[in-house]
C-alpha cells in the first residue's frame, strides 16, 4: 500500500509488517551556487531535517529510503556539503535507519556519510511490487514483473504562466504499457515521480523545464502514457493526460 504524506513531498510504502518513508532530491548544499555569485541565502538543511524527523516520529517507519541526489554537486564534495551532510545523517540516523539509492549528483557521497547509513545500488531496489530508483538510469530488467516504479530526478513542477500556482511542486503519477520500458513484456506499469524533498529549490528559481529529457525512463514512455494524474503537494488534482508534455 502507498500513501502520499500530504502536504509533504514524501511517500509511505507499507509492506505486511514494515513501513518505509520514501523521499528524493534533497540537494543539500545547493545554496553554495548562490554564495559564489555573492547572494547569501539561508541553508535549507535544518528545515528538511526537522520535517523528516517529524514524519519519522509520526509514522515510525522501518527505514527512510532516499531516491538520490542527496547532495547538489555532481562529482565532488563542496565545503558546505562536507559541513552539513555528516551532521544531517548523524541526526536522522538516531531516529531511523537510512538507505540511499545514489543519484547523478552523488559522486563521492560515501566519504561523508554516517556509518549507519546504507548505500544501495545505483540501479535501485525492490520492495514487494514496487521498484525504487533515482531515475537517471534505465530500470533493471528485474523490475519487469512489478506493478510500479517510484522515482525522483524529475523535480516535477506546475509550468503554466497564467496560473497562480505556476512554479509549484507537483506529484506526477503515470500509467504506461510495460512494453515501452521492457521488451517483450505485457501489462500496465504505474510510474510515480516524487517532488524534491527540498521545497526551497523552486522558491529560489530552480525549474524542471529542460530542452533535453534527462531521464531514460521518461524518454521511453513520454509518447505512450495511457493515463496521468498531476497533484499539488496538498493533494489537489490539477492536470491529467493532456498535460503530460507540459508538466514532465
Amino acid at each position: 500500500m502507498i500513501k502520499i504524506l500530504y502536504p509533504h513531498p514524501a511517500l509511505l510504502l507499507k509492506e505486511e509488517n514494515k513501513k518505509h518513508i520514501i523521499i528524493s532530491d534533497l540537494h543539500i548544499g545547493f545554496e553554495e551556487r548562490f554564495v559564489k555569485k555573492g547572494i547569501s541565502i539561508e541553508t535549507s538543511t535544518e528545515k528538511m531535517k526537522k520535517v523528516l524527523i517529524e514524519l519519522i516520529q509520526q509514522y515510525q517507519p522501518e527505514d527512510v529510503i532516499i531516491l538520490g541526489d542527496v547532495k547538489d554537486s555532481i562529482s565532488r564534495i563542496t565545503n558546505s556539503e562536507r559541513r552539513e551532510l555528516p551532521k544531517f545523517f548523524d541526526d536522522i540516523s538516531t531516529y531511523s535507519q537510512v538507505r540511499i539509492i545514489p543519484g547523478n549528483h552523488d559522486g563521492g557521497l560515501k566519504s561523508v556519510l554516517a556509518q549507519k547509513v546504507i548505500l544501495e545500488s545505483v540501479y535501485g531496489i525492490t520492495i514487494e511490487e514496487s521498484g525504487l530508483l533515482h531515475g537517471h538510469t534505465k530500470p533493471k530488467q528485474d523490475f519487469v514483473n512489478l506493478d510500479r516504479i517510484i522515482m525522483g530526478h524529475l523535480h516535477p513542477i506546475f509550468n503554466q504562466p497564467s496560473s497562480p500556482i505556476s512554479g509549484s511542486q507537483i506529484w506526477a503519477i503515470l500509467k504506461v504499457e510495460k512494453k515501452y520500458l521492457f521488451e517483450s513484456s505485457e501489462g500496465i506499469m504505474e510510474i510515480i515521480a516524487i517532488p524534491s524533498f527540498n521545497t526551497e529549490l523552486t522558491t529560489t528559481g530552480f525549474s524542471n523545464y529542460r530542452k533535453k529529457e534527462i531521464s531514460p525512463i521518461l524518454r521511453r514512455i513520454r509518447s505512450h502514457v495511457n493515463d496521468a494524474i498531476f497533484m499539488t503537494l496538498e493533494g489537489d488534482i490539477i492536470g491529467g493526460l493532456n498535460h503530460v508534455t507540459r508538466l514532465i
